[in-house]
């Protein structure tokens, strides 16, 4: 996500769904969703339940950590951050309160060490202190771009009392938290802990700060190489694994099946338009029977073949109507077996929702909200969609309404260049591909970076464009090396 877009939107990612008002103490639940403190305080008090709270925006119910209090759950650190850059940005207009003394002023400056704002006449307070004598300080009307970009990514810091001001440092293999240096010699001594967490925020679904332990993930197969006879490949693109760990690749006018082993199994279709044929293939995805669904893009249609590559169903025809398509890219299963398709035509970018029967149940994401995406999975209650045009990963409810999103044009960790395919390993982990930059990215839930791996080239563990991942049932992670013309796949260290 660039600067630019980022302000844009800023006010309404920072805005409480309850109150309706900028967020004060925002607080994260496990589904994901954030509200002000005295919001979660006044919802667990009305609903007279003790130890539960309901979520307002999902109607999740989950229990409350600790004693039973909503600020017992972790503080978002994202919309602080966010709420500090809002604070910069409107600082001519609004001023902004001093941490010390709490007065508003225009005239403000922030300390990146401290991670708070000082007026001008408390500033003299703080730098008179020894300590601070290294701190970066900088007035709000001399930001600059990668002025905000440092405040957006600055440390998280524990939530333990009288550890507030640490950074969050470890992660507890045995409790399954983040915690600080303070926390690792008191309460979690002798407990088995990572380090280098990273910048950490809560991710749902259960999800722990996996970002906690930079995985390794190393090359231990490949198998392809370019051509047109049985078992070669041209430019494979999507790729999918089913309960057989039989291994789906679509290359053009082609899916081929191999093993885990990299065995050829079987291929089946031609170029054409009849059943069966295909005019650039690109998503494939198994269903719950095992039956492959792919995105025939070029025939502007989804096709379902039975495991065998029997011809079954189709559904989709050029044209703009619900029940047509245009250009279909990215291919993928809801929880409930309805077929996600990323519909990719210029000016008219829509993600829709199938049942199995090919009725267009739901669609959302229209230009504006979306440059231009490649893939959409569900992982419990939202969206995750791959944004190639605006270089980001962005995260829609269930309803279709854009929640967040995370990267931005550039080849640092975090930072995209044309991401493509998206899947979840077996860890609950995202794996993006970024094409551009030749890498695949880990991400947990909440899009904290975790690791990386591959770089460009040819050798093993390098890439060329790389497309799609998917995961066998050993946790191993397939990934479609397009340009390479080959499936490599990794083992996790």
């Amino acid at each position: 996500m660039d600067i630019k877009t980022l302000l844009y939107n800023l006010h309404e990612e920072v805005s409480c769904s309850v109150c309706m008002c900028m967020f004060t103490t925002p607080k994260q639940l496990p589904c994901l969703h954030s509200f002000c403190l005295n919001c979660l305080n006044g919802i667990q008090r009305t609903s007279g339940i003790h130890g539960k709270i309901t979520c307002p925006e999902c109607r999740k119910q989950f229990d409350i950590p600790g004693s039973g209090n909503p600020s017992g759950f972790p503080t978002n650190f994202r919309i602080n951050r966010l709420l500090d850059v809002l604070a910069i940005k409107e600082c001519n207009t609004a001023g902004v309160k001093c941490g010390n003394c709490d007065k508003r002023r225009a005239e403000t400056l922030y300390c990146f060490q401290c991670c708070s704002f000082w007026c001008a006449e408390c500033i003299s307070a703080h730098n008179i202190i020894r300590a601070n004598k290294q701190h970066k300080t900088l007035a709000l009307k001399d930001f600059q771009d990668q002025d905000i970009e440092a405040v957006l990514k600055r440390p998280a810091f524990c939530q333990t009392k009288n550890h507030e001001n640490k950074e969050l440092e470890f992660f507890c293999k045995v409790c399954q938290v983040a915690i600080c240096n303070a926390c690792a010699v008191t309460e979690h001594e002798g407990h088995a802990k990572t380090e280098g967490i990273g910048n950490v925020k809560t991710a749902f679904n259960g999800t722990k700060a996996q970002q906690a332990q930079a995985k390794c993930f190393r090359p231990v197969l490949s198998f392809g190489e370019e051509g047109k006879s049985v078992g070669k490949l041209q430019t494979p693109w999507g790729v999918a694994v089913n309960d057989r760990d039989e291994i789906a690749v679509t290359d053009n006018s082609r899916v081929s099946v191999f093993s885990s082993d990299g065995t050829h199994l079987r291929s089946f279709g031609k170029a054409g338009s009849n059943n069966g044929e295909f005019n650039w293939l690109r998503g494939v995805t198994f269903d719950k029977h095992g039956n492959i669904i792919v995105a025939d893009s070029g025939n502007h249609r989804i096709q379902v073949l039975s495991r065998k590559g029997k011809f079954l169903s189709k559904f989709g025809e050029k044209g703009s109507q619900d029940h047509q398509l245009r250009g279909p890219e990215g291919v993928s299963l809801t929880s409930d077996g309805d077929i996600i398709v990323v519909d990719r035509f210029i000016n008219e970018i829509l993600i829709k929702i199938f049942s199995p029967n090919g009725e267009c149940i739901f669609e959302f994401g229209s230009k504006g909200s979306l440059l231009d995406p490649w893939h959409c999975i569900q992982q419990g209650e939202y969206y995750i969609v791959s944004d190639l045009g605006d270089h980001c990963i962005k995260m829609f409810d269930l309803k279709g309404n854009f929640i967040f999103k995370f990267g931005m044009k550039g080849n640092k960790d975090g930072e995209f260049n044309n991401p493509t395919f998206l899947s979840v390993n077996k860890e609950g982990l995202l794996m993006v591909c970024d094409n551009g930059n030749h890498r695949v990215q880990v991400f947990d839930l909440s899009g904290n970076f975790v690791t990386k791996f591959g770089s460009r080239g040819s050798r093993a563990g390098e890439f060329k464009f790389p497309i799609a991942t998917a995961s066998l049932g050993d946790g191993r992670v397939v990934v479609s090396d397009s340009r390479n013309n080959r499936i490599q796949v990794f083992d996790q260290m």
